[in-house]
């Protein structure tokens, strides 16, 4: 996201649509309304992640800063307090087992995953994703607070990693990718 602030108001956009002229791009005024917006790709496809590198394009917001808060919350849902935690030490990854150990019901077999197989999930859908596996031991120095685009904490295995797992022990993931879009 790219937030620009224009006489007491702020525009929000997808950083790839810098530059672009604000008439050829939608405008909107609601938090609501970029709720709405960010809810599919570009083609159509519902996003199941917030962070994952497939924010729609083409549109604006113009809002005012109350606003710009309920809306960045709609984009990118607890990121601001999770890195704002991280870079005050106070964000604690869960590693995967103890997400694992969690688990119940239909997901309760992610127990049996093994390293290498949450590691091909984790290479498959984790690379389309903005953020740092610090669950998986990956160490995030700089956060997008200290301006590094893409630089958020991921404490914890997200619920669409877990279902990837469990498709993977059950042997229904495809050889290379799956059926969701990055």
């Amino acid at each position: 996201m790219l937030v620009t602030p224009e006489l007491g108001v702020f525009e929000l956009r997808n950083a790839l649509d810098e530059g672009r002229p604000g008439g050829e791009l939608t405008t909107l005024v609601t938090p609501e309304g970029v709720r709405d917006q960010v809810r599919f790709t570009d083609g159509g496809e519902h996003r199941p992640v917030h962070t994952l590198r497939n924010l729609p394009r083409g549109w604006r917001a113009v809002l005012s800063e109350a606003d710009l808060r309920r809306a960045m919350h709609y984009v990118y849902p607890a990121v601001i307090e999770e890195t704002y935690a991280h870079d005050c030490h106070a964000l604690r990854p869960t590693p995967w087992a103890t997400t694992a150990r969690r688990q119940t019901g239909i997901y309760a077999k992610v127990q049996k995953a093994t390293p290498a197989q949450v590691e091909h999930v984790a290479q498959d859908v984790c690379t389309g994703c903005l953020r740092t596996r610090l669950w998986a031991g990956q160490r995030l120095t700089h956060s997008f607070l200290d301006g590094v685009p893409g630089g958020i904490p991921c404490a914890e295995a997200c619920t669409f990693v877990v279902a990837e797992v469990r498709e993977e022990v059950s042997g229904k993931r495809g050889g290379g990718g799956h059926s969701h879009s990055h």
